[in-house]
């Protein structure tokens, strides 16, 4: 058995992402500002309001010059939703820098992100609703604010992170709109004391229980600031992972540095959260169009769905054959392929139960065709033929579909 397991697996090639995640954009009401605030959020590939486990929620705050799309367009963190189960919420911070300014009295922003988001995320999806399933970090302006805000709302965050922050503002007095939430430095020299992450940070338990990482490149116009936090870190014993690497201030060095900050964060709530969340095998490989099946639809909860199988030969002595589903707008991609023509396919494997019996599936998420069809390979014994009924995907407790 060992073998044939070794056998079947021979040839396949792991990936680390998937790209079946949900993302939508809409506005939440700020009692606080008494408007609506625009935020990003990012759900898992099979998100279910009724899951047996609920979700950790990573907060990703942009910069000066975003909003709230800015991580997801820009920052392509959407498969990390996939990668890690998480939710990901990418508030609109305008150019707050995540205060609660203290001249005016419209940008009630650390009220709105800290109280009124988290309570409304909490609300509205199925969230591990304490310190210990949320994160927040962000870049730039939105480094400062995530360390602002989880620093002084530890009862919220249970980790933090910063890339590229600017967290000590007194050396940019005339920068970045910070003078109308502070009023100028002249003016108002006690705010910009006050309103500093590097003036916070005694504020900081020295126990660990505040899970922090902070990076910066050293190419980048707040690298001092941040060695200079790290070095006040140090100073007062607190336990943080602090990174310098290549970078500027740039998309380049945040679409790299992210992936550390997720990673972290991930661990932290692995080691908070006894329970494991759901892990999909994800694969590629390149094989031979053997099959391709009636395509299937139907109606579900959320909608109509379509399926579209097609078995593949893998191009090797045993010819071992894989059934493989595109659903949604992947089936119509893949009801146009023709037998014999090469294709690279990377799937996601998960088996579930359904009435007291348990389905595995190769769920597709990508579709590469590799060159012109090839001729059709020789003529095999029929397979024996599929059910011609689907379970009912409105019955089953996780979501629309059997898998």
């Amino acid at each position: 058995m060992r073998k044939q397991i070794l056998l079947l697996l021979a040839g396949l090639v792991f990936s680390t992402s998937a790209w079946a995640f949900n993302y939508e954009a809409l506005g939440v009401h700020s009692p606080a500002m008494n408007k609506d605030v625009m935020v990003s959020i990012i759900t898992p590939e099979g998100y279910s309001p009724t899951a047996a486990e609920p979700y950790d929620v990573v907060y990703l705050l942009h910069g000066h010059s975003g909003n709230n799309e800015s991580w997801y367009k820009q920052g392509h963190v959407g498969p990390y939703a996939d990668q890690y189960g998480i939710i990901i919420v990418c508030p609109d911070g305008d150019k707050s820098w995540y205060w609660d300014s203290p001249v005016d009295p419209t940008f009630r922003y650390e009220t709105f992100v800290a109280e009124e988001l988290v309570a409304w995320v909490d609300a509205t999806y199925r969230t591990r609703a304490d310190r210990t399933g949320r994160a927040i970090t962000g870049l730039s302006m939105g480094g400062h604010g995530a360390l602002w805000l989880a620093i002084r709302h530890q009862e919220t965050f249970g980790a933090v992170g910063s890339t590229s922050g600017g967290v000590d503002i007194r050396p940019f007095p005339k920068n970045w709109n910070m003078s109308e939430r502070l009023g100028t430095i002249e003016e108002n020299p006690h705010y910009w004391e006050q309103y500093t992450v590097t003036n916070i940070v005694e504020q900081i338990p020295n126990d660990g229980s505040l899970a922090m990482i902070v990076d910066c490149g050293v190419a980048d116009f707040f690298y001092e600031v941040n060695c200079e936090l790290h070095e006040k870190l140090l100073a007062r014993g607190v336990p943080h992972d602090f990174y310098t690497r290549p970078g500027k201030h740039n998309w380049p060095y945040w679409t790299n540095s992210i992936k550390f900050q997720l990673l972290f964060f991930d661990n932290y709530f692995k080691q908070n959260n006894s329970t494991q969340k759901k892990q999909h095998i994800t694969m590629e490989f390149k094989g031979l169009v053997y099959k391709v099946l009636p395509m299937v639809k139907g109606q579900g909860a959320r909608g109509e769905w379509t399926k579209q199988e097609v078995v593949f030969e893998m191009p090797d002595e045993f010819n071992r054959k894989l059934c493989v589903g595109f659903w949604g707008d992947k089936a119509q991609d893949a009801a146009s392929l023709k037998p014999g023509e090469m294709v690279e396919v990377s799937i996601n494997l998960e088996s579930r139960e359904y009435n007291g019996r348990w389905y595995t599936e190769a769920r597709a998420w990508k579709l590469t065709r590799q060159s012109a069809a090839t001729p059709e390979p020789a003529a095999a014994p029929e397979m024996p033929p599929f059910p011609s009924t689907e379970p009912a995907y409105s019955a089953l407790p996780e979501d629309d579909m059997p898998f």
